[in-house]
C-alpha cells in the first residue's frame, strides 16, 4: 500500500502537467483509495487551476473547479475509509 505511494505521486503530478484531466483524476482517485495522505491531492487540483482554469459560465463564474472536485474526492475517500473500514 505504502510502497506504491512514492511512485503514484510524481506520476500524478506529470498526469497533472501534461496529461489529460481523466488521467489526472483517474490517479487521484488511486492515490486517495491506497493511502491516507490527501494533501497532494489538493495541491495537484490547485496545480491545475493554476494552469488550465477558466471561469465557467454555467457554474457561475467559479475557476476552481480541480480544487474542489480533488477536495471532494479527498473527503469522500476520508468518509469512506473511516465507515468501511472501522
Amino acid at each position: 500500500m505504502t510502497r506504491t505511494l512514492p511512485v503514484l505521486v510524481p506520476f500524478f503530478f506529470a498526469s497533472v502537467l501534461v496529461g489529460p484531466w481523466w488521467v489526472s483524476i483517474g490517479v487521484g482517485i488511486l492515490i486517495a483509495s491506497l493511502s491516507q495522505r490527501y494533501i497532494p491531492l489538493i495541491f495537484g487540483g490547485m496545480l491545475m487551476d493554476m494552469l488550465f482554469g477558466a471561469p465557467i459560465p454555467a457554474f457561475f463564474d467559479f475557476s476552481f473547479l480541480y480544487t474542489a472536485m480533488f477536495t471532494l474526492i479527498a473527503i469522500c475517500a476520508f468518509y469512506f475509509r473511516d465507515r468501511i473500514l472501522e
